[in-house]
């Protein structure tokens, strides 16, 4: 099975809240999240070894609810090492 993840972020001085599900399967993650009344994003990430290093690659998707117009896409790749 995989794990399953729920986060509540209260937003604070006129900041929104954010709410986000996320699950992962094994090397594949999945998010989708909303801040209020100002838009949602998901993401798709793949973590795979890099000889002793931990890497993924993450897609994110952001999309505004029309208050700025926004729109923004990213590909990622990072690395980790944990010591």
């Amino acid at each position: 099975m995989g794990d399953l993840g729920l986060l509540f972020a209260m937003g604070q001085d006129g900041a929104p809240d954010y709410t986000e599900v996320s699950y992962g399967f094994g090397a594949v993650s999945f998010s989708y999240g909303q801040y209020n009344d100002y838009g949602d994003n998901l993401g798709i990430s793949y973590g795979f070894g890099c000889g002793t290093y931990d890497c993924a690659v993450t897609y994110t998707d952001f999309s505004d609810d029309g208050y700025s117009g926004m729109d923004e896409d990213a590909l990622v790749f990072s690395v980790s090492a944990s010591f």
